[in-house]
């Protein structure tokens, strides 16, 4: 581990903690992901500060504030800012991970995102994106199965999660449409806006109010445009996820429901059967069972083409 590189951090968890935090670190990134929360320690981290909540969890006090952890949500904290959890009587298991992003990384990219140096988001809460969640992790494959030995792809991918980072931060073009009044535009980036948050509890209030139209008027005029109603589209969109996750990955029920945003297994469940027929794990049977059968009349037709 390359604890030099993010030692004044390190420097506040307790040896016995940091030997059971799993930690990716790279010149530039540091990935931690503790078994359980340190209460009233407070920490004052030199860089940039972000705590991805994958469960409700304690409050975080930022500075003289406190703000509630919400699963599904990262907190964006500036660097030289005090961080501190307050002691609750029953403190939840550690379901989180802390990203920690160099000064110079942040701000280069910042600057070519934004043209500004800074950004006012201290303290502020944000829902995070399935794809922060996806760059995250292929950061943490790189380090697990090819350790430092490649500089070049991990400042890459440490690119990636912080563009990615700024995208989860911010909605600039939802003051391009309010000025424009384009609706087939609005609606194309409301679509983007859907199929990059489907993993979180998206609300009709919360996108028209991200994108500055009315609840009446939103749903008239996607359902002209689309076909469908709103809800319905962003259930097909968590439903054709859940199908990629059955297929490629060897995901709970439970885990691809918190992924594809649903309430929880039994929700997802009734919403699949009722949208595909047969319940989740019948089509992961059934579709393998006829991947299978294809490859197999593929192949029969190869060997009786060579035979010819």
């Amino acid at each position: 581990m390359n604890r030099y590189h993010f030692e004044s951090f390190l420097n506040n968890i307790p040896k016995d903690e940091l030997s059971r935090t799993q930690s990716f670190i790279s010149d530039r990134i540091g990935l931690f992901q503790p078994e359980k929360y340190l209460f009233n320690v407070k920490v004052v981290p030199e860089e940039y500060h972000i705590a991805l909540f994958h469960e409700d969890a304690p409050d975080v006090r930022v500075g003289k504030k406190e703000y509630a952890s919400k699963k599904g949500s990262f907190l964006f904290i500036e660097p030289g800012t005090e961080i501190m959890v307050p002691q609750v009587e029953k403190p939840p298991a550690g379901n989180f991970t802390t990203l920690l992003v160099k000064k110079d990384l942040f701000e280069q990219i910042l600057l070519e995102v934004t043209d500004k140096e800074h950004v006012k988001h201290n303290g502020k809460m944000k829902r995070y994106s399935w794809h922060l969640i996806d760059a995250i992790e292929r950061y943490k494959y790189e380090l697990l199965n090819y350790g430092s030995s490649h500089p070049m792809m991990l400042y890459s991918l440490g690119i990636q999660i912080t563009y990615q980072l700024l995208r989860d931060m911010q909605v600039k073009s939802a003051q391009l449409f309010k000025k424009t009044g384009d609706e087939a535009a609005l609606i194309n980036k409301i679509i983007e806006y859907m199929h990059d948050f489907h993993n979180c509890n998206i609300t009709l209030n919360e996108i028209c109010s991200i994108f500055y139209i009315s609840p009446s008027h939103f749903q008239r005029i996607f359902k002209c445009q689309m076909g469908v109603t709103p809800y319905q589209y962003l259930i097909d969109i968590r439903i054709k996820r859940a199908k990629d996750l059955l297929l490629k990955n060897n995901h709970s029920l439970s885990e691809i429901a918190s992924l594809c945003g649903f309430i929880n297994q039994a929700h997802f469940s009734a919403v699949f059967k009722q949208r595909c027929g047969v319940a989740p794990l019948n089509y992961k049977r059934l579709t393998v069972i006829n991947l299978s059968s294809e490859r197999s009349i593929s192949n029969k037709s190869g060997d009786a083409l060579e035979s010819l």
